[in-house]
């Protein structure tokens, strides 16, 4: 697959120590979250192996990507583990004929022989799915662990600050709606933006809303005269 100005490819054989290594994840991060579901999926089940870079693997487990790589690796086990258990079905049924007579004995030696074939390949792939999964594992609970963010504080100059409040929950309000009624499935990015007024809560008690989250404050009205509820 080849994707332009892939940070990955394009820095491979070239030295990262003249950027930050912040920057170098959130150029990662940034290029993963670009990506269609397609291509996502086919990035993460093309990097699989042990001997992968280690920067491709911390930015599929960043807190902004992992649910995304958590996803694609949970779907690929499924279709691996239907498969095996289609195949061996399949190779049941053959060893069944070839004893009653239906097969000719050179037909089920080749049968049973491609099947080894593929089995041993197929458990090779599974192993590198259960190892990638633990680790995807490992990073959501870290990711889980971190603290959520604190309550909004208002600054000096409290109707500023009151007046920016309300116009960016709005903004969030309306484009996660917009997303809603145009039947469009969300992105990570989108998700994690949207869930900003499900975390952030009010600290102060103006319009009687003290300690809900901007989510719950749009329902109560407190945040915005004309937000719309969700």
């Amino acid at each position: 697959m080849t994707i332009a100005t892939d940070p990955f490819t394009t820095a491979a054989g070239t030295s990262t120590t003249s950027r930050p290594a912040a920057s170098a994840i959130d150029e990662d991060v940034d290029f993963l979250l670009g990506m269609g579901a397609d291509q996502f999926r086919t990035f993460v089940l093309a990097h699989l192996g042990r001997d992968e870079p280690e920067r491709i693997w911390t930015a599929l487990c960043h807190p902004d990507v992992v649910a995304r790589t958590s996803a694609v690796l949970r779907d690929k086990t499924a279709d691996v583990d239907q498969t095996l258990r289609a195949r061996r079905q399949a190779i049941d049924q053959q060893r069944a004929a070839f004893g009653a007579g239906g097969l000719d004995p050179a037909a089920w030696r080749q049968a049973h022989a491609d099947y080894r074939d593929w089995h041993r390949r197929t458990l090779r792939f599974s192993r590198l799915l259960q190892a990638r999964t633990a680790q995807v594992r490992t990073a959501q609970v870290r990711t889980a662990r971190q603290p959520r963010p604190g309550p909004v504080e208002p600054a000096a100059g409290g109707d500023d600050f009151a007046t920016l409040l309300r116009t960016l929950t709005q903004a969030v309000n309306t484009h996660r709606l917009a997303s809603i009624r145009a039947g469009l499935e969300p992105e990570p990015h989108d998700q994690a933006l949207w869930g900003l007024l499900d975390q952030l809560r009010l600290s102060d008690d103006d319009g009687g809303v003290a300690g809900l989250s901007l989510a719950e404050a749009l329902l109560h009205g407190g945040v915005g005269d004309t937000a719309e509820g969700s």
